[in-house]
């Protein structure tokens, strides 16, 4: 089941940062289609050319990780895994291909964006893709409220039936100090897996209108 959230040491990080809008910006491009970024012509020549330095030997270092990453992931693609749903769960346990995508070659600058190592903002990214991005659009969000505080992440919405219904996850991260022979250095986990949550409905008919109100109070 595929049940992860963006933890919020990776979220506060993106949010509101260059990240975030290169992130929106593929995701408004692509419809928030995994497939279609991997089957597009910069998808199929970001495999190729990972392909050819890997074919030309590229020594062990974080650029050839991301090849070997890359192309990794093409080799578990099938046919059968077209359907976004079914990609989802590929792309986060490989991320390296969506955020070379969508960060090019900044992303070996990850001390730069306050992640402690290249994995970390990898995973960052394709997380908050997957399940952020959509999460900010209009279309989304046209009958929905969510907002993250004290460590959770809360929604507002309404049902198909018209009754409201109110939940709350656990994405609160805990960020470990570790003495390294650079200095002090920053850990933290950018997936929450199987995160604690709760839930209540409310049988009402006016769950449009109170989440409207909210949403032009938050605006």
């Amino acid at each position: 089941m595929f049940n992860i959230e963006c933890s919020d040491s990776a979220y506060n990080r993106i949010k509101g940062s260059e990240i975030e809008k290169k992130i929106n910006k593929i995701y408004n491009e692509s419809g928030g289609s995994l497939s279609q970024l991997f089957y597009d012509k910069e998808g199929e020549k970001l495999v190729n050319e990972s392909k050819k330095r890997l074919f030309n030997g590229r020594g062990i270092s974080e650029e050839g990780g991301i090849d070997r990453a890359v192309v990794r992931l093409s080799s578990l693609i099938k046919d059968d895994f077209l359907l976004d749903y079914n990609l989802r769960e590929i792309f986060i346990e490989n991320p390296s291909f969506l955020a070379y995508r969508i960060l090019g070659k900044e992303i070996f600058d990850y001390k730069k964006f306050n992640f402690p190592s290249l994995r970390s903002l990898e995973e960052a990214i394709t997380i908050y893709f997957i399940k952020e991005a959509q999460e900010n659009s209009i279309s989304y969000n046209r009958d929905r409220l969510i907002w993250r505080n004290n460590g959770k992440k809360n929604a507002l919405f309404g049902d198909g039936h018209g009754d409201m219904y109110v939940s709350q996850i656990d994405v609160s991260s805990n960020e470990r100090e570790t003495k390294t022979l650079f200095g002090k250095e920053i850990n933290f986990e950018s997936i929450k897996h199987n995160p604690c949550s709760e839930g209540l409905y409310s049988h009402q008919d006016w769950s449009d209108y109170l989440i409207s109100i909210l949403n032009m109070l938050k605006d």
